[in-house]
């Protein structure tokens, strides 16, 4: 299971606060040993931090992971050799990423398609009109609602490989 996992439900944990929990903790002990105070720290509100902690403790996520396995999604996170290299040179790489099916993330090259969270129709049609034009690309987004999860809509409906 993935040290990262459990941090895919904290919006608000950037890479950079990763990067200060682990000049004190590891990667693979990280998700476990972190406190109220280290959080706060981190520049996360008393409350905030609060929260992290009580969904640390009430998330299963060895029962999360299985649920993923059942459905083929595989969980890679920044520390594992197929994450993507140019993903971990962006300024907020993402700590986890989702993979379903047999896609090769380390030597991936993709088309991004990003969007307005609330495209008109002439938007969504536009976007499906180019997603379709894009065969044997892989189509990268970051599933905002919007013109990116139409984008990952018509790619799915194509058969293209989806990030």
């Amino acid at each position: 299971m993935s040290p990262l996992l459990g941090f895919s439900f904290c919006c608000d944990f950037s890479f950079s606060r990763l990067q200060a929990l682990l000049k004190k903790y590891s990667p693979e002990n990280i998700w476990s040993n972190f406190t109220a105070q280290d959080l706060q720290e981190l520049g996360l509100k008393p409350a905030r931090s609060a929260e992290i902690l009580r969904l640390r403790d009430t998330l299963n996520l060895a029962k999360y992971q299985e649920r993923l396995r059942r459905q083929n999604i595989s969980v890679i996170d920044y520390y594992q050799a197929e994450y993507p290299a140019l993903l971990k040179e962006i300024y907020d790489p993402p700590l986890v990423l989702y993979k379903k099916g047999a896609l090769n993330l380390a030597n991936c090259r993709g088309t991004a398609v990003v969007g307005t969270r609330y495209p008109d129709n002439y938007g969504l049609k536009s976007t499906a009109e180019i997603v379709s034009a894009l065969s044997g690309q892989t189509i990268v987004s970051g599933l905002a609602l919007g013109i990116d999860t139409a984008a990952h809509q018509k790619a799915l409906e194509t058969g293209l490989p989806t990030i």
